[in-house]
């Protein structure tokens, strides 16, 4: 049988901290059980498929369904409100306020929300970039008409 370090053991060689380095292959693993660097990415073959073994980027995470983030959610609201308007919507873990989730600001204009601006956070309460959604409200009368809604 091929020796292969799994196989041979013995000593370090001195160095406790040895390491194996893939060389760029430009493609995917062909071979159940086989991981090979494909532009930056360490990808592997399962009997399923192939997949990143870092997991899913943020931008992966984007182009998953969302529409449920904020409903499938245990949370705490703190409504904050200048004389009768609410002007703050701000989305916690729990009661207990440690962990921000996303807030809402609200904008009025002739005693209408005229806009809204939403930041989500990270897990550490820093809003995260290219997560900011501003609505824009417009009004037919008193009746709301439509919103134009833009992510930042």
């Amino acid at each position: 049988m091929t020796r292969t370090p799994d196989r041979d053991p013995g000593e370090i060689d001195g160095d406790e901290n040895e390491s194996f380095i893939l060389l760029e292959s430009g493609a995917d693993p062909t071979i159940e059980g086989q991981i090979t660097l494909n532009a930056g990415a360490l990808m592997a073959l399962d009997s399923v498929s192939v997949f990143p073994l870092r997991g899913i980027t943020s931008d992966d995470h984007e182009d998953l369904d969302t529409l449920a983030h904020e409903i499938a959610e245990t949370s705490y609201d703190e409504i904050t409100y200048s004389g009768n308007r609410v002007t703050n919507v701000t989305t916690w873990e729990t009661s207990s306020k440690l962990k921000k989730i996303r807030e809402v600001a609200l904008t009025y204009a002739s005693n209408k929300v005229s806009q809204a601006v939403t930041t989500h956070y990270d897990g550490l309460g820093v809003a995260i970039v290219g997560q900011v959604i501003t609505e824009d409200f417009t009004y037919s009368g008193n009746k709301l008409q439509d919103v134009d809604r833009v992510q930042t």
